[in-house]
């Protein structure tokens, strides 16, 4: 499978958003493959599923307000990959409707909630921009294909749109985000979620690093509002101690053995100011249980699997350096936080299939 890829009417359907509630319901599993959000039209596509409970209907919100029912259709691609998962065949959506006159503010939110009778069980977030295509420079293809491997720029847009989302809801609910100087996309590939904090009206001045030197001079001559520094796969990296307020690392420590996590968990601790936010991502046992179905107590026997390798990089990054790496819960927190506070762990917190960590520097 390629897990890539409105006429709205408020309701007097109890709405999850209207308090801020839809926030604390658990993120589901899947992928908006397929959005083109203009001023005349919404089409969404794609699939989504709670693992252990079974959705019977979806509802849309647009910016808080419920836009109606979603019809949940079959995938049978979804069905397949995840075989053990008895409803994942009931998964998939398609959505094109029409808006009134008045359409919708050209930025804004859209869920995908999932219910379990008149019970929320599963959410579906992301930002949207109607102008999306326009404003967001599409890399070459061998560059989107290196960190998301996709080669579909739609894809590739909306996708980096939606986990910047996730990304900066964290920063802003333990930072002042619009009030911070300076953060970091340290692994920040070509820019997937780089462009986005760079689009920000009032946030930091942003700067970005990565191992990938093509993709850091594309990041340079495309998006000149950043800083951006090509860095060794080991630290130390060349920036001042105390450096950023903020720093993102999404989808970094997934692709690192445990002696190099080490490495730059000491490196961010130093270049993060006192009292700074960290947020990054790792491969938890949700996503160890898509790699390693029926094996993940087992495989992670150690807390920590950094077996897998990884070719994405080859040739960029010294032989055997990438990996799949998958941890747990408890072996996250248990070894950064010898580093960091760990102020929250929210499974499948970023991109609805890595779970996001989110930690302070001690002042």
């Amino acid at each position: 499978m390629n897990s890539r890829r409105i006429h709205a009417h408020t309701t007097t359907e109890e709405n999850p958003q209207a308090d801020g509630s839809i926030n604390q319901i658990e993120p589901a599993h899947g992928y908006i493959e397929a959005s083109d959000f203009t001023a005349e039209d919404l089409v969404l596509g794609g699939w989504m599923l709670h693992p252990n409970k079974e959705m019977s209907s979806l509802r849309l919100y647009v910016n808080g307000a419920c836009a109606g029912p979603v019809d949940l259709e079959l995938r049978a691609d979804v069905a397949k990959v995840f075989s053990w998962i008895p409803h994942a065949a009931q998964s998939g959506f398609h959505i094109r409707r029409h808006l009134s006159p008045s359409g919708y503010p050209p930025q804004g939110r859209i869920d995908l909630v999932g219910y379990s009778g008149e019970q929320p069980i599963a959410r579906l977030s992301s930002l949207y921009r109607t102008d999306l295509d326009s404003v967001v420079p599409a890399p070459p293809p061998t560059l989107m294909n290196r960190v998301a491997h996709t080669q579909d720029r739609r894809f590739f847009k909306t996708w980096g749109l939606k986990c910047y989302g996730d990304m900066r809801s964290f920063f802003c609910r333990y930072a002042a985000f619009d009030r911070t100087d300076k953060l970091l996309d340290w692994g920040c590939g070509c820019g997937r979620l780089t462009i986005h904090f760079l689009m920000e009206t009032a946030g930091p001045a942003v700067y970005g690093c990565d191992v990938d030197g093509e993709a850091i001079a594309w990041c340079d001559a495309k998006l000149a509002s950043g800083h951006f520094t090509a860095i060794e796969p080991f630290p130390p990296t060349s920036y001042a101690d105390a450096s950023f307020q903020l720093v993102a690392g999404y989808s970094v420590f997934t692709h690192l053995t445990k002696e190099t996590q080490v490495a730059w968990l000491t490196e961010i601790r130093r270049i993060l100011a006192p009292g700074g936010i960290f947020v990054a991502t790792v491969h938890g046992d949700f996503a160890a249980s898509l790699a390693f179905p029926g094996k993940v107590t087992s495989v992670l026997s150690a807390g920590i699997h950094d077996g897998v390798h990884d070719d994405s990089l080859d040739g960029i990054v010294p032989k055997g350096y990438y990996r799949g790496t998958f941890q747990t819960e408890e072996y996250t927190r248990r070894e950064w936080s010898k580093y960091f506070d760990i102020l929250e762990y929210q499974v499948r917190g970023i991109g609805n299939h890595q779970d996001a960590v989110v930690m302070r520097r001690p002042a």
